[in-house]
């Protein structure tokens, strides 16, 4: 692991370790490691359902250049916008109450998640469960978002004008794009 950059992580703001070496690396490409913290019952469900949880996007909802993981916005401590919604995220808050693993936990050992379907491999993988899965996830993606926005004035700037300029072009095209954009953001920040 590298003293300058911090430790890449997973989806429930784990470390990840990386196969002891780069042959081993290079020749099976499946090596996983789990995170010593790791809870065997939830990730042998995860598992079964087929698919990967994904990271969030590091690009802010609904744009194609706000990139959360640049420093351009600043930085909360030695985080990122994008680092500080990972660790909202995962987080045993007044927002949520647990973490998400707890969370996941809890949901597939309860008696709902016996009766959601877990689809068919390779047409319906994942089936309603994988839908629950993803429903806490985008949940909590969409709350921590909102915080991070809040936290992150400069990102917070940057992704209203990006998503001003997206909704004029979309409505009138590419003509004073530019000039509409800045004329609407005006009257934001004169309110």
């Amino acid at each position: 692991m590298s003293s300058t950059l911090p430790p890449r992580t997973n989806i429930f703001g784990e470390s990840i370790m990386r196969p002891p070496n780069w042959v081993n690396r290079s020749i099976n490409p499946f090596t996983v490691w789990r995170s010593p913290k790791s809870s065997d019952a939830m990730d042998n469900e995860l598992f079964e359902l087929g698919k990967g949880l994904s990271m969030p996007d590091k690009m802010a909802p609904n744009t194609d250049n706000v990139d959360m993981t640049s420093r351009q916005y600043g930085l909360k401590g030695d985080q990122t916008p994008y680092d500080r919604m990972m660790q909202i995220m995962n987080s045993k808050d007044e927002i949520f109450g647990q973490t998400l693993r707890e969370q996941l936990q809890e949901l597939m050992q309860s008696d709902t998640w016996k009766d959601l379907s877990p689809g068919v491999e390779g047409i319906d993988a994942g089936g309603i469960r994988l839908q629950a899965v993803n429903r806490i996830l985008q949940t909590r993606r969409m709350a921590a978002f909102a915080q991070v926005v809040d936290e992150f004035p400069k990102l917070k700037a940057a992704y209203n004008e990006s998503r001003v300029k997206k909704g004029i072009a979309h409505v009138e095209g590419k003509d004073n794009l530019q000039q509409k954009a800045e004329d609407l953001l005006q009257l934001f920040n004169d309110q």
